[in-house]
């Protein structure tokens, strides 16, 4: 299945809607992670937490292919981590710290490469693919989980949805 979401995770037990560019506006409560995930979002963000964690579903790939200058200012201020679930799948994480300069400190962007640091965490890959990797390192690096195979914490997070204004 061709995935092809951004998830955009920051360390944060605030308001979630404080920490989004001020242009979005909660329209909808309680999606769930099939319709957070949809084509059908177009332009709008889904947002949903989990402990300390808010969660932020992009169907557009705003997070990994956009120039978002917010990612690294928000960086400076929050620890964060993106995630681009697809076959050529993209798992950033963000600086954050004393100095707190911000930007990208880690990528994994290939599979073997992917497939080496879960098994360097004692996770052993579900298979081969792309999307099944980043949503491994999803679960080791924000949920601290290691669910059965092509499980995932997201689907048990409501949703609410943001629009832009």
């Amino acid at each position: 299945m061709a995935w092809n979401i951004d998830i955009l995770c920051i360390r944060d037990q605030g308001d979630a809607a404080s920490l989004l560019p001020d242009v979005f506006r909660r329209t909808e409560k309680e999606l769930h992670f099939e319709e957070a995930s949809s084509v059908m979002m177009e332009s709008a963000l889904a947002v949903g937490s989990f402990g300390e964690w808010t969660i932020v579903i992009d169907t557009q790939g705003r997070w990994t292919h956009g120039d978002m200058p917010f990612l690294s200012d928000l960086s400076k201020r929050r620890k964060i981590k993106t995630f681009w679930i697809a076959e050529a799948f993209i798992y950033r994480d963000y600086r954050y710290g004393i100095i707190r300069k911000g930007g990208a400190e880690r990528q994994i962007a290939d599979i073997e490469e992917g497939r080496r640091y879960l098994r360097s965490r004692g996770v052993e890959p579900w298979d081969e693919w792309g999307e099944s990797i980043a949503f491994q390192l999803l679960e080791e690096e924000v949920f601290g989980k290691r669910p059965e195979p092509f499980d995932t914490t997201l689907r048990r997070i409501k949703y609410d949805k943001y629009e832009p204004d």
